[in-house]
């Protein structure tokens, strides 16, 4: 019989860490949330985001909160097909709208019926609801 453990013939019950790092560890795959929303940056000129934020701040909200709630809603009219194309210009000053996936789906299916990006699709509608509101319901 030793006393040195190093000498011991028997397995030690133990694990030790170079026993635990030799185990294959397969990763976990993370959940999706359920409720995960798309970012779209859409550009603006410097007078619609004047706009934008003026109205969210009447409204008490954010200029995204506000942008969003425009998009939503005019994915919600049935006139929405035939939305005239507007010029786009890229002016480096952007408005965030989050989308939920299927309202997402439904841009994807706008931008491919009408041949541009989601991005300018996006930014049609936008256009046409700050055009609505601002001369229409709240000014």
């Amino acid at each position: 019989m030793n006393l040195n453990p190093m000498y011991q013939k028997t397995k030690n019950p133990y694990p030790t860490a170079r026993t635990l790092k030799e185990t294959p560890s397969i990763p976990k795959q993370r959940k999706i949330r359920k409720d995960k929303k798309k970012d779209i940056k859409v550009p603006v000129s410097e007078k619609q985001k004047k706009a934008i934020r003026r109205l969210a701040y009447k409204r008490k909200m954010t200029a995204t909160s506000f942008s969003t709630m425009l998009v939503e809603e005019a994915l919600q009219s049935a006139y929405l097909q035939q939305l005239k194309a507007v010029p786009y210009k890229d002016t480096h000053d952007f408005v965030h709208v989050k989308l939920r996936n299927n309202e997402y789906d439904q841009i994807v299916e706008l931008a491919i019926d009408w041949n541009v990006s989601v991005r300018k699709c996006v930014y049609r509608i936008l256009v046409f609801m700050l055009a609505d509101g601002v001369d229409g319901k709240d000014e």
